[in-house]
């Protein structure tokens, strides 16, 4: 079982002519905690506000993500997916560790004081 905690911050501002810029950066933290697993990830994006009214945003961003995992066995797709059901294998490793850098891309719709968005990762 795998457990999802996500926290975000959302318009961090600054005193400088730099202050415009920050108003539409965003900061998100994202954890997972499983048996013997767990998982993080930070972000950054910026958003430019389209049109007249600038509730049609399109932007970029980085994302950083790590996972770890201890004493797991991995296994292939499941059998209903490969050639042959007989030959599904299984790797036991006992310390495993990804990590990502992404560029991202960023689309978003302001409703209120809500942005409903979407982002995909572009490069990494």
């Amino acid at each position: 079982m795998f457990v999802m905690l996500s926290l975000t911050t959302l318009g961090v501002s600054a005193q400088s002519k730099l202050s415009a810029y920050f108003k539409t950066s965003y900061y998100d933290f994202a954890a997972a905690v499983g048996s013997k697993e767990a998982a993080g990830a930070i972000s950054w994006q910026h958003l430019h506000g389209l049109g007249a009214k600038k509730k049609f945003k399109i932007g970029y961003g980085l994302r950083a993500v790590s996972y770890f995992g201890s004493s797991k066995n991995y296994s292939t797709a499941p059998a209903k997916y490969t050639i042959d059901e007989n030959k599904i294998d299984t790797v036991f490793i006992s310390n495993a560790q990804s990590n990502f850098i992404n560029i991202s891309i960023q689309l978003a719709y302001s409703i209120k004081k809500v942005d409903l968005g979407f982002n995909i990762d572009a490069a990494g």
